[in-house]
């Protein structure tokens, strides 16, 4: 329910669902060119925990925990769900 939701998650949602296209998509693979590698970074899964504690990310309606503690309360989230391990990861 949007009336629940900070006015910038209600409008990162909808600047998202307006602007993904074909063409932005082709934009920031051209943008990006991910192909070449440049944007990837060998680490392991701690590493890259710790790498995301930097990023805020607009859609997150709670910024005031950790993003460590979202990603093990989403991952517990899946398994108490009864989906599979591997979705626990990804």
């Amino acid at each position: 329910d949007s009336k629940e939701s900070p006015d910038r998650v209600v409008n990162h949602y909808r600047d998202m669902r307006m602007n993904q296209t074909v063409a932005f998509y082709n934009k920031m693979l051209h943008k990006y060119n991910f192909t070449s590698g440049a944007y990837r970074k060998l680490m392991t899964i701690e590493e890259a925990f710790d790498e995301l504690e930097s990023y805020v990310d607009a859609s997150d309606p709670d910024l005031d925990l950790p993003n460590k503690l979202h990603l093990l309360q989403t991952a517990e989230g899946i398994r108490r769900g009864g989906h599979p391990d591997w979705m626990q990861l990804v």
